[in-house]
């Protein structure tokens, strides 16, 4: 996705309050809050032929991955 479309997005967020349900603080305020967390630096980076092979063996699960959010997100 293109940046000017996220920022499009965060900005209609923030002004329409959007939230994923009702128990949840608007999108907009939690995305903020994910941006503001520092992460660690991994102990180990992967080359650049270990990154695609990773993600080569990972491709045949993203589809079951995606239906099984999918589905426990309601």
């Amino acid at each position: 996705m293109p940046d000017t479309e996220r920022e499009r997005r965060l900005r209609l967020s923030r002004l329409r309050g959007d939230a994923f349900h009702n128990g949840s603080p608007p999108t907009y305020f939690r995305i903020q809050f994910v941006n503001k967390i520092s992460c660690p630096r991994g102990a180990v980076t992967p080359s650049n032929e270990e990154s695609q092979a990773i993600d080569a063996e990972l491709l045949s699960l993203r589809a079951a991955i995606a239906d099984e959010l999918r589905n426990k997100a309601g």
